[in-house]
């Protein structure tokens, strides 16, 4: 198998990323190129584009250059020989701390995130980033090939079969779909682990510290409404429930155990109470999911809205989208000082 190794990188980068990107093991036969200076979206379309006219690769690798990679991270995914293959990294946010990849084992919409990564292993996933991912040519063309003239399969747009709704999605989760649709399996080789910048390196260890529980509550309730509206009452959106619930339910109990030593029973009794309705609600979606379904009360749907922000995606001008970039980044440069700092 000869790849074409694409890497993406912007006006700006890191310089671990670019030395992961030039130590990478390749072998006699492959190739790299990178595009430089151009939003994700161009640049992975123009890196695309080129494999596409270039027939004497048979997979396309990308990889994007704001992340540090293992030397050996290609060939780890090539020996799986799958059609797609991708390794791990986090989103680049804090709160909540989140994987890329999503799961969906029946393939309806909405994906389910991984919340708990494995760390080794192949598993059949429904979407990654375009971060670290080995596709076949195969697949590219046979996308290709189901798309109207001049129309690119690393283009923004919806999929109304999917989602339902004109929601418009990105090219990792639209491209990913439509592969999925026509037979292809996508993976996760959960050896590979990429670090992700995020003014920090994102790793599994500073994910395990930061990690929010309440934060991925709400996104798995979002999850789960959208579900539920979608298909009613069934074991999939069930299972988006109760695994919002257990998250909940560990963000209370981390917090007694934090306040508990030397208070009185009676000050103790909220968290205890609050404990036990979480138990009782978990015990409802169990018992659905097992088929006692006849008595149980569904549990209410929280308050929570989803994030309006990430229910449409909206084209900046250049000098628009840096701006908010740069707001971005401070941002998020001033969430890991309050981190460090304890605020």
């Amino acid at each position: 198998m000869r790849v074409f190794v694409a890497g993406v990188s912007s006006e700006y980068q890191y310089t671990r990323g670019v030395l992961a990107f030039r130590a990478l093991e390749t072998r006699p036969g492959d190739n790299a190129a990178v595009h430089y200076g151009a939003t994700g979206l161009v640049a992975r379309k123009a890196l695309c584009s080129e494999f596409l006219r270039r027939k004497e690769y048979d997979a396309l690798m990308m990889l994007d250059l704001d992340m540090d990679y293992p030397p050996d991270t290609l060939e780890r995914l090539r020996v799986h020989d799958k059609d797609i293959v991708a390794g791990h990294y986090y989103r680049r946010q804090l709160d909540p701390a989140m994987s890329l990849v999503e799961i969906s084992p029946d393939g309806t919409w909405p994906y389910m995130p991984l919340l708990d990564t494995p760390k080794e292993g192949l598993h059949e996933i429904a979407c990654a980033g375009f971060g670290c991912v080995l596709i076949k040519r195969e697949v590219i063309e046979a996308v290709v090939k189901t798309l109207p003239p001049l129309a690119h399969p690393f283009d923004n747009g919806p999929l109304e079969w999917l989602t339902g709704s004109a929601l418009s999605l990105g090219p990792d989760k639209r491209f990913f779909a439509m592969a999925r649709k026509l037979g292809f399996k996508m993976y996760l080789a959960a050896s590979v682990r990429c670090k992700h910048a995020v003014t920090a390196w994102f790793d599994d260890e500073m994910y395990d510290k930061i990690r929010n529980r309440k934060s991925q509550a709400t996104i798995l309730a979002g999850y789960w409404l959208d579900n539920l509206g979608r298909y009613g009452v069934n074991e999939k959106s069930i299972k988006f429930r109760l695994q919002s619930l257990s998250l909940e339910r560990e963000a209370v109990l981390r917090e007694f155990i934090a306040v508990k030593e030397g208070k009185p029973l009676e000050e103790l009794q909220p968290f205890i109470l609050k404990l036990n309705e979480y138990d009782n609600r978990m015990a409802e979606c169990t018992d659905w999911i097992n088929g006692i379904k006849a008595s149980v009360q569904f549990p209410t749907v929280p308050g929570d809205k989803l994030d309006e922000a990430e229910m449409s995606r909206t084209y900046n001008p250049p000098d628009e989208g840096a701006e908010l970039r740069s707001q971005v980044m401070t941002s998020t440069a001033m969430s890991w000082v309050k981190m460090i700092d304890g605020d």
